[in-house]
Formats: structure tokens, sequence, C-alpha cells
């Protein structure tokens, strides 16, 4: 519903949203409202989170949860042990600016802010 509301249009579970996007190569370029997609252990995608700040994620396992995220998978800090395995994070929002770069124009900032302000 999130990605609705900001005019993106998500395909219905997660084997098929993984088609979605564009993938972000290590986590240490994730931001606010990518997806990231987690595997069975069979390589099938089987479970989505959104991720928030600080490395954190939001998603549905049995309830909806914010968990720890890192390149490893989500660490369920109750039961002290990863429950799922990372697989990839792809990217459907535009990209951020770039801290040291040069200012993006007010269009595209004012667009990123009122996309990623959903997740905040």
């Amino acid at each position: 519903m999130v990605f609705k509301i900001a005019g993106i249009r998500l395909l219905r579970d997660a084997p098929q949203q993984v088609t979605q996007g564009r993938p972000v190569d290590f986590m240490e370029q994730c931001q606010l409202g990518d997806l990231a997609f987690f595997d069975n252990g069979k390589g099938d995608i089987g479970h989505v989170g959104i991720i928030l700040p600080d490395c954190y994620l939001i998603h549905a396992s049995g309830k909806v949860r914010i968990d720890k995220l890192d390149h490893f998978g989500i660490f369920n800090a109750e039961q002290n042990r990863y429950t799922h395995q990372l697989r990839i994070v792809k990217r459907l929002l535009p990209d951020a600016p770039a801290q040291d770069g040069p200012v993006a124009g007010a269009a595209v900032e004012n667009e990123l802010f009122s996309q990623t302000a959903l997740f905040d």
C-alpha cells in the first residue's frame, strides 16, 4: 500500500516483485524505501521487506515486525538469530542525492522527499 500511495505499482507477490526495480550492489548503498528480498535457501524468493533508516527493515513474518538488516539477512533480536537470508536489494524510488556531489534540482528533491516521506 505504501508504494501504491507513492504512485508505484508493485506486482502481487515477492517472487514477482523481485523482477522490478534496479539492483543495489552493496548494503552500504541502500536507502530508505529500497526493497530487500530473501530466499528460502533453495534460491526461491519468498519474503520481502522495506528498508528503513539505520539498517532496519519493516516486514511481515507472522506479524508486522521491524528488525535489524545486514548483508547476511534479517536478525531477530528476540530469537537471537538470523531468520531470513538476504538475496538482493532493489530500488524502485529515485536515487537519493549524493551527499558530497552537486545538489539535485528542486523538482528531483521534491519528488524524492514526497515519496520517501511515506516510509518515515
